[in-house]
């Protein structure tokens, strides 16, 4: 496992996090929109957005 950055042009990552969000957080979001938005959000300028990531480079958290 390693911890990365996640950047705004990774869209099959970004999408990744957001299932993720949307299967670990059923009470906060109803759908994939709803966390492609709270995730697009972590992609500021101002903000880190970090992920974790296996060995083949599959987001996992």
């Amino acid at each position: 496992m390693q911890i990365i950055n996640l950047f705004s042009e990774e869209r099959q990552k970004i999408r990744d996090v957001a299932h993720l969000l949307l299967e670990g957080f059923t009470e906060a979001w109803n759908d994939i929109d709803e966390c492609l938005f709270e995730v697009e959000e972590t992609l500021n300028e101002d903000r880190v957005s970090r992920v974790a990531v296996n060995a083949e480079g599959i987001v996992i958290g």
